[in-house]
């Protein structure tokens, strides 16, 4: 990843906070996908995203249809496991929102790199319940409220 100045760095926080999605899942075959990204009608904003970390990608999608709003052309940068977990780590002293997420995902990557050579077919296998308990933490924090 690029170096970042505390500018840029406290930039990236606040698009994450407001616009980014942090997500993590096992699916039942065992195979896992984590996935920091952030998604905007503003493609230039996205693009200086990708260029400013050095990391990750940019593609194009349409959002959810809706009976009265019509499809938004929108852009995603997405950084996926150990190096959406390295933007956070760079991010997290000037995030807000989803702090608590951030630093899920972070323990996350380090609980799977810790136990990548443990010679076991599955990373969760030997990280259980901690694996287990740090995903449900990222999916739980989407769905609480701030009254």
């Amino acid at each position: 990843m690029n170096d970042l100045t505390p500018t840029e760095r406290a930039y990236i926080a606040g698009l994450i906070d407001g616009e980014g999605c942090i997500w993590a899942a096992t699916k039942p075959n065992g195979s896992f996908a984590a996935v920091l990204a952030v998604n905007m009608i503003h493609r230039p904003t996205i693009e200086w995203l990708w260029r400013a970390t050095g990391v990750g990608f940019v593609y194009k999608f349409a959002s959810q249809k809706s009976r009265s709003i019509p499809r938004r052309q929108l852009w995603r940068w997405a950084a996926t496991n150990a190096v959406g977990a390295e933007v956070l780590e760079a991010v997290l002293p000037y995030m807000v929102t989803k702090s608590l997420q951030a630093e899920a995902y972070i323990s996350l990557m380090k609980l799977r790199a810790r136990t990548k050579h443990s010679g076991l077919r599955s990373k969760r296998d030997i990280a259980g319940t901690e694996h287990d308990d740090l995903v449900n933490m990222i999916k739980y924090d989407k769905k609480m409220s701030f009254d």
